[in-house]
Order: structure tokens, then sequence, then C-alpha cells
């Protein structure tokens, strides 16, 4: 973690326990599996000045489930694929992550709990956790998902734009814009090509891999994974592989310049996007999020064409009609932006 951002947090931590008035503190969160065995060590002995008991709970997940769903993270953020190594691979090291724990707070006060939606309670890791430590949050619990799941069209998209950055010298992508086109390419969750395996992360190398974690893992909580059923590699045709081809280029022109030359742009945006979504009618927010473009760079007429069209298949969200309102005031049309905006704030 780095000793000034733990010295920071543990700093935190104590005023935390200085100011609460509870018995029972709660310390949480995924960066704890990252201390360091000496930064355990300074965790305990801090806890072992204000509390007489310290249980640790950790969720472990599926080794192949894990590092398919880290590597979707890493590409998120725009790390390509090729630039991924070994290193990365032992990320996932179990024992490097718990160790310290097991030695130091004893194997005693550890609780190892499987992370898998079919058997956490009611589906949820928090009411899992929370009804691990006797306390009921099921009527102040209100569920938030932010790692959205993409297809297969989608990585490929996201892996071709970013792997086309690195080799254009443009390492440091503005995250705002990752996130922009990644809208763009959520349009094709609709395919169904959700989280599927990389072709190297086959049970039979991961389990061998790390064939010391999860025995370590067996002998200390007696949780034994069982590798997952092989799937076959998943590939594009030849015609969705040249679309992606192509809308990863035009993606990533504007991620890095943060220019939007004409509107061929959208057209060519909407011609990649049919034939990835087999010709279907495009999602609503396919015109929501392309309108925002075209108002960004002052496309007006095309913004327009856009949000004209997504009325004539859709019924309308606020975002549509707060652009419409906003070209229809552009254009001098002011009774009808006027009506538009009183009807959504009624």
């Amino acid at each position: 973690m780095g000793y000034r951002v733990f010295e920071c947090a543990n700093n935190v931590f104590k005023r935390m326990i200085s100011e609460s008035s509870s018995e029972n503190i709660i310390l949480s969160g995924e960066g704890l599996s990252l201390l360091t065995p000496d930064e355990v060590k300074l965790l305990k002995d801090d806890f072992d000045k204000y509390f007489e008991e310290v249980k640790v709970i950790v969720y472990v997940r599926e080794p192949v489930s894990w590092l398919t769903s880290y590597f979707l993270q890493k590409i998120k953020h725009g790390i390509p694929l090729k630039k991924f190594t070994e290193d990365v691979l032992d990320d996932y090291s179990i024992k490097c992550r718990i160790e310290g724990f097991v030695d130091l707070f004893g194997n005693e006060n550890v609780i190892f709990k499987r992370f898998d939606n079919k058997i956490l309670h009611e589906n949820d890791i928090v009411i899992d956790f929370y009804d691990t430590i006797g306390v009921n949050v099921r009527d102040k619990r209100s569920r938030i998902i932010n790692n959205k799941k993409i297809s297969l069209e989608a990585l490929h998209v996201l892996d071709s734009i970013t792997s086309k950055s690195f080799k254009d010298g443009c390492e440091n992508i503005d995250l705002d814009s990752l996130y922009t086109y990644l809208k763009i390419v959520d349009l094709f969750n609709e395919i169904g090509c959700t989280k599927k395996y990389f072709d190297f992360l086959t049970p039979e190398f991961v389990y061998s891999y790390f064939k010391e974690d999860l025995q370590w893992l067996a002998d200390k909580s007696n949780i034994v994974f069982d590798p997952p059923k092989k799937v076959e590699p998943v590939h594009l045709d030849s015609t969705k592989l040249n679309a992606v081809e192509n809308l990863s280029v035009l993606l990533s022109d504007y991620v890095m310049t943060l220019q939007i030359k004409d509107t061929v742009f959208f057209n060519k945006l909407e011609e990649f996007s049919k034939i990835l979504n087999d010709n279907k009618e495009l999602p609503q927010h396919f015109f929501a999020i392309t309108s925002n473009w075209a108002i960004k760079f002052k496309f007006y007429q095309k913004a327009l064409e856009l949000l004209e069209e997504s009325l004539s298949i859709y019924s309308g969200t606020a975002e549509i009609f707060y652009n419409l309102a906003f070209i229809y005031d552009q254009y001098g049309r002011i009774d009808e932006s006027k009506m538009l905006l009183n009807g959504l704030l009624s």
C-alpha cells in the first residue's frame, strides 16, 4: 500500500475509534488485502490497544472468475490486453493477500467466506457480511451495481482502442472520455455475449498456476474451489470484427483528440453500431449519448435529427427531452422549448 498512504489511513482509523461511542467497529475494504505483513502488524498493534476481540472476515472468489473480472476492469481503465504480464496474474495470490492476517490474528479469528452470488445470503454480499456479524440491514439496504458487464464485442472495441492509443504514444487517456465511449460500447450488451473467459485463462492453466495458493486456502479454511467447465473461446464473425476495428479507430480518434471533425462521425457510428447490434433498432440511450456529443461540438442539426429519430421509435427520456428543448432554443423555437421544459418540471 505504501507507508505514507497506510499511515494516513491508520491515523483516520484511530481518530474514528476515539470519536466513536460504539462497542463494535467495522473496518471494511478490498484494499486491506493489499497490506504488507509489516502493515498488518502495525494494524494489529493498534487493535490490541482498543479491542479485546478482533474478527477478520475474508471473502475469496474462484480464481478464473476473479481474474476474468480483474482483466475486464484493467481493459475498462485503458490498459490493453497485450500489456498484461505474469505480474498481473500474481495479483490474485490468496496466500500473499491473507497470510499476514492469519499469522498475526490467528487462524481461529479469521472467518473465510466463499464469494459466490449463488450462496451469499439473498445473493447480496453486504447482507451476507452483516448477517455474519449478526446485524440486520435488510430494511436499510439499497443495492448499487457499478461493475457493469460488457459484451464480447464491447471487450474487443475497448481493447482495440486502448491498444491503438498505446501504440500512438497516448498512454494517458482521459478517463472521462474513456467512460463516455464505454457508454457507446455498452450498446452491445444486448447482443448477449457477456463475460466470456479470455482465451488464455483456461481452468487448467489457472488452477495449475495457483496450485500452492489454493492448497493453502483449503488447509486454512476448508474452501475448495471446483474448476469451472471449460468455455470454448468465442470469436466474432468477420463482418462484426471489421465493424469493431472501424468503430475502434473512429472512437480512439475522438478519445485522443477530444474532437469530432464533422457529422460523418455520427453516421459512421450509427452504421457500425447497427452491424454489431444485428441491424436491430438502436437502444434509446444511443440517441441520448450521440445527441450529447452533437450538442457539445455544436452540430445542432445532427442533434435534432438524432433526437427526432429517437422519438419516432421510443417515448423519450428526460435526457432526450432536455436536449431537444436546448436545440429548439438554439433555433429560436422558444415556445416549444418552454413547453418541453415545463412538462419535465411539472
